[in-house]
């Protein structure tokens, strides 16, 4: 989105945007929505952290593009930083979008700030709202060189297991009861999850899982599921099993997560 942004300050880096002078007040016309913020809940065996991914809406036809981007906390308050992107001399417009992922650390509930910087001369203010459920990002005012795809982030909820069996061969779907078979010998209960935006994929008004990550198969099987604490520590066993009674007679693709942050 275009849009014409009144700034005062004594100077400013002359060339990234076109601007006319009047005295100490620049006229900036032209910030364009340049980048893309997302939010994803990183999960450890003890605790949750937050990281958030700066991801050029431009794409580029090589992967050396960098993005420079860093961040700042100090107390309730937390910067993040675009310098700018760096971009090889040989490189044109293309498909592949540049992104920079920044571990911001561990936020307890509560209220914090949230200043985006873009290269030095650009701001959003905002706050980023944490509670038991979610992380939510609010900019009061209009954005300004960003955008951000996903305001609310739900967080995954405790005891939760999810994700997919991918396959092609329609014979390989006996594989999806296989394995609810097996997660029922951990006493496994079925998990609806809220609608919304979670990690790694979506859940649409359907209640469907929508992965961020497309499988190179024709179907695929999405599930969620709850476990106790004795289940979870049997749980690499069971699809260990589930592997080795299962990869030599079908083609598929098994992709779990849990809570606590392990893929199996």
């Amino acid at each position: 989105m275009r849009r014409i942004l009144l700034l005062t300050f004594s100077a400013f880096l002359l060339g990234f945007y076109s601007c006319v002078n009047d005295g100490d007040t620049f006229v900036i016309y032209d910030v364009e929505d340049e980048f893309n913020l997302r939010m994803s809940e990183i999960l450890m065996e003890d605790s949750r952290g937050l990281s958030m991914t700066i991801e050029t809406i431009d794409g580029f036809s090589c992967e050396e593009v960098v993005v420079d981007a860093y961040h700042a906390t100090v107390g309730d308050r937390l910067d993040i930083y675009i310098d700018g992107i760096g971009i090889p001399n040989d490189c044109q417009a293309g498909d592949l979008q540049a992104t920079k992922d920044i571990d911001v650390g561990t936020y307890p509930e509560g209220s914090y700030t949230l200043a985006v910087t873009i290269r030095e001369s650009v701001f959003n203010i905002g706050h980023l709202e944490v509670s038991p459920f979610n992380y939510k990002i609010d900019f009061s005012g209009e954005l300004n060189g960003l955008v951000i795809p996903h305001v609310n982030l739900l967080k995954i909820p405790n005891g939760a297991i999810w994700g997919r069996i991918s396959y092609d061969d329609s014979d390989s779907a006996v594989l999806s009861e296989k394995l609810q078979s097996e997660l029922s010998t951990l006493n496994a209960q079925p998990l609806f999850l809220e609608i919304g935006r979670y990690t790694n994929m979506e859940v649409n008004s359907s209640g469907q899982m929508v992965w961020d990550e497309i499988a190179d198969y024709d179907n695929t099987y999405s599930f969620a599921f709850t476990l106790n604490e004795e289940g979870l520590s049997q749980l690499p066993s069971i699809i260990e099993e589930f592997r080795g009674e299962n990869d030599t007679l079908f083609n598929y693709q098994l992709q779990l997560f849990t809570y606590k942050g392990a893929t199996l």
